[in-house]
């Protein structure tokens, strides 16, 4: 596995497509101008195949916290993915403020925050 860190306003946005919960997520991310965003996107690589993401960024920069969003594709979830993504952005950003989508996000949270 690899994690690539890049600038969140030079995301690949159509890599990205299909690793995302729902295209009402992928439009959300893209039409709210991340590329105004002050942040990093993690990507992690199963050889050359994008099987997970994170974004981290900052609301305002008077802010204590950073937001912290990541989706792993289905079939590699479970394996401690998540957890890694997490774990790498928190080297970089060490209070994060982390976004739950659902009920099977929030249980991750939950386990990565303790």
């Amino acid at each position: 596995m690899k994690i690539q860190t890049i600038p969140l306003n030079q995301l690949p946005v159509s890599k990205l497509k299909g690793l995302c919960l729902s295209n009402g997520m992928m439009e959300a991310f893209i039409f709210h101008d991340y590329k105004e965003l002050d942040g990093t996107a993690f990507l992690l690589y199963n050889r050359l195949k994008l099987i997970g993401w994170c974004y981290v960024y900052s609301e305002d920069v008077e802010s204590a916290y950073n937001v912290f969003g990541v989706f792993i594709a289905p079939e590699h979830r479970r394996k401690g993915w998540g957890s890694k993504l997490y774990k790498e952005a928190q080297k970089k950003y060490s209070k994060l403020l982390t976004c739950p989508h659902d009920y099977i996000s929030d249980k991750f949270f939950e386990k990565v925050e303790k």
